[in-house]
């Protein structure tokens, strides 16, 4: 008697990302703080590399832990974006330019940055926020391969990942 041997294939795709601040102890209106998004793959299964698109980070989020995604638009948001001439990155033989739309702030790479599997920490872009006092906590919050753009694995797997910064403002 005969039978079917079915084969299963693990296939995954992950993509590390985390945002941190270089500012002044006390940050007041007129401040500028440096926001810093460093990224990397986790594991790859069934691949060996991650490609990312571009980012997208918001200002004016809702309070840390919950999850709105996209961040609440309008009204006054406690930062501006200070422009593309405060863009620095640590990625080798790329540069960056951004997009804004209300609130979120889309990060483009001058080309798909490709990344190895179970690199934490390659690379990372760095730009200014100019602290306007409106708020005294800038929720923050940085996406990538949820809409756009796109974070995909040489696996054929897309992933998308967001996490969460804030900033208090003292008043």
């Amino acid at each position: 008697m005969g039978g079917t041997a079915y084969a299963q294939s693990t296939s995954t795709c992950s993509f590390d990302l985390a945002i941190s601040h270089t500012a002044p102890e006390t940050v007041t209106a007129g401040d500028a703080v440096r926001v810093v998004l460093t990224f990397g793959a986790g594991t790859i299964e069934g691949g060996t590399t991650l490609s990312l698109a571009g980012l997208a980070f918001a200002v004016q989020c809702a309070p840390r832990g919950s999850k709105m995604l996209p961040c609440v638009a309008g009204g006054p948001t406690g930062a501006r974006y200070l422009g593309d001439a405060t863009l620095t990155t640590t990625c080798s033989g790329v540069t960056w330019a951004s997009t804004q739309r209300g609130n979120k702030l889309l990060l483009i790479p001058s080309t798909p940055i490709v990344i190895p599997s179970s690199t934490a920490d390659f690379c990372d872009v760095e730009f200014d926020l100019g602290v306007t006092g409106a708020r005294d906590l800038l929720g923050e919050m940085v996406e990538a391969g949820f809409d756009a753009p796109e974070v995909r694995c040489d696996n054929g797997l897309r992933t998308a990942v967001l996490t969460e910064g804030a900033v208090a403002v003292q008043q």
